[in-house]
């Protein structure tokens, strides 16, 4: 596995999210409390991209049938999603967002 760069640590403010494409993945960055976390970019359920949900607190909502993800954990909270999702690992170096992709 591999980091790979992905933007600056600028482009993300905190309580905001992100959705790139890394190595043809969806990848979702989200800025909780000034520490950034990266998990797969579409829920589970009905592979909705998860930029155009809800956030709150550290928890986002699909903006589909409303299941809620743990944006840390990547844990599914409620139905119809019951598969988690994944969860990249996150370095910042010289303020640019790395994560790690196998």
């Amino acid at each position: 596995m591999q980091f790979k760069k992905v933007c600056k640590s600028s482009e993300i403010q905190n309580g905001q999210i992100k959705n790139i494409l890394v190595e043809d993945k969806n990848v979702l960055l989200a800025n909780i409390d000034n520490n950034i976390f990266a998990t797969s970019g579409q829920c589970t359920h009905e592979k909705v991209d998860l930029e155009n949900g809800f956030i709150m607190g550290e928890d986002i909502t699909c903006p589909l049938h409303l299941s809620r993800f743990n944006l840390k954990t990547g844990k599914s909270l409620n139905p119809p999603a019951t598969e988690e999702l994944a969860i990249y690992n996150v370095k910042i170096q010289n303020e640019e967002i790395y994560i790690e992709i196998d």
